[in-house]
């Protein structure tokens, strides 16, 4: 995990640090542009226009139930912290195993603020997230990706492929996103 004395901290959050307030300086904002779309048994790129972001709402539900939840259930909560402890960064993964031969464990959240993208910080994230699945005694791990360019590329770029197994409540869930794993 990142050092105490760098830019910013990586932590594994528990209950305490899910206060009110956790998301206040979290910009869930993404100008999506492009989205891969499946047609005709293949990912093509479509111009699909439109602004993803976060109600206070939303902000206070994924807090409350989504964080708390995985938490509550022993599985994985991982954040990015500045030096003013401002959450710029997070993801979840929910650890009750499922797939032929019990293999994936769910990256159920993985977020970067707007604002510090670009950095290398969803990167680390992303290393120090499959660390966790390994240690939860995933052999992959399952992402149910939004579709935008950006963040199918994000996950191209870390190693993660189409998954081999596709979980139906997820693409039915979210049947716009790539139903993506990553090999631990």
């Amino acid at each position: 995990m990142m050092t105490p004395n760098s830019e910013f901290t990586l932590i594994e959050l528990d209950t305490y640090d899910l206060n009110d307030d956790l998301l206040n300086h979290f910009e869930r904002k993404q100008n999506v542009t492009k989205c891969y779309l499946f047609v005709n048994n293949e990912w093509i790129l479509k111009e699909v226009v439109f602004v993803e972001e976060w109600s206070e709402k939303e902000k206070f539900k994924l807090i409350k139930c989504d964080l708390q939840n995985c938490i509550d259930t022993g599985d994985a909560v991982l954040g990015i912290f500045t030096k003013s402890k401002h959450l710029i960064g997070f993801s979840s993964l929910q650890g009750q195993k499922f797939g032929k031969d019990f293999e994936y464990v769910q990256l159920q959240e993985f977020h970067i603020s707007n604002l510090y993208r670009g950095l290398g910080l969803g990167k680390k994230l992303f290393q120090e997230t499959t660390k966790k699945a390994k240690m939860l005694g995933a052999k992959k791990l399952y992402i149910s990706s939004h579709s935008a360019v950006e963040t199918v590329n994000f996950y191209l770029r870390q190693g993660c492929t189409d998954a081999s197994l596709i979980s139906e409540e997820l693409a039915t869930a979210e049947p716009f996103d790539r139903q993506m794993e990553y090999i631990l």
